[in-house]
């Protein structure tokens, strides 16, 4: 089975449109959120580590923000807090500004579900995918949130649109895709660890159901070398995910154990209902 040369097929002009007005639109209900809601406690924590917080001219530098992860934040992955940096240092540290980074992330997200959806199910399957996705709760509140969540939907679509188009695609596949692919896939661990939970079913479905072929072992290798990636900072997410508090001067340090985590990705990836994540994943 073939993806359609195009996602956006010729004989619809209109089809661009459509999708334009949709991002738009999620555009227009990102800035609002913006406009009218404070910054909460998290915002303030993520503000902290990229050096946003700080009253004197000098610049956090990266390696300082992944030092301030390892001590006070292990349950946070560090590149969305790399990337709010290297955007604060390009733009401006205003948490305005650094909030646009998730907006800009989401409008990606969304670009990007168009082309897998259309690629899966046809140009109306990519309306009502992008659609459904602009107008959920979850998405339209963290979209104006100074978090990873957007860049880890982002990172999640995307890999799943590359990794799709490479298994129906095994006789052309090429090196430049299979880097590609690890490098998203390990980008999404360093994001947020829920997205290891959508790792899970595709590596059974890649055991299960693609052909074994040449190509197959290449796409097998490249989730093993993304997994190498992890390992640098595989210590930092084991005591992040630990589920113990650490009393220090400035207060208490807090944790997710590994069932909350499974809980609130569930929640995250079902619109808020973890039994719509669970039907989603057993079909």
């Amino acid at each position: 089975m073939q993806f359609p040369p195009k996602a956006i097929p010729s004989k619809r002009p209109f089809s661009l449109l459509i999708v334009v007005i949709i991002l738009l639109g999620s555009y227009f209900f990102s800035m609002r959120g913006i406009s009218q809601e404070m910054i909460r406690r998290d915002e303030l924590t993520t503000l902290g580590h990229i050096g946003a917080l700080e009253v004197d001219s000098n610049v956090m530098s990266i390696t300082d923000t992944i030092a301030s992860l390892t001590t006070y934040s292990e349950q946070h992955p560090p590149l969305y807090f790399i990337l709010a940096n290297v955007w604060g240092r390009l733009f401006s540290y205003h948490d305005v500004t650094i909030k646009l980074f998730s907006v800009f992330c989401g409008l990606l997200a969304i670009a990007t579900l168009f082309r897998l959806a259309t690629d899966i199910g046809g140009v109306f399957v990519g309306y009502y995918s992008i659609f459904i996705a602009s107008t959920s709760v979850l998405f339209l509140f963290y979209t104006h949130d100074i978090r990873q969540y957007t860049l880890a939907l982002f990172l999640t679509v995307a890999m799943w649109l590359l990794y799709f188009r490479i298994i129906r695609n095994l006789q052309s596949v090429n090196k430049m895709q299979i880097a590609l692919l690890m490098v998203l896939t390990a980008g999404m661990m360093y994001t947020h660890y829920s997205t290891i939970f959508i790792l899970i079913p595709i590596g059974l479905y890649h055991v299960v159901f693609v052909p074994k072929t040449k190509h197959w072992w290449q796409v097998t290798l490249a989730f093993a070398l993304a997994g190498v990636l992890f390992l640098p900072w595989l210590p930092t997410a084991i005591i992040g995910l630990g589920g113990h508090s650490i009393k220090i001067d400035e207060g208490e340090k807090l944790y997710m154990p590994l069932h909350a985590l499974a809980d609130v990705s569930s929640r995250f990836f079902g619109n808020g209902n973890s039994f719509l994540f669970i039907l989603l994943m057993a079909v």
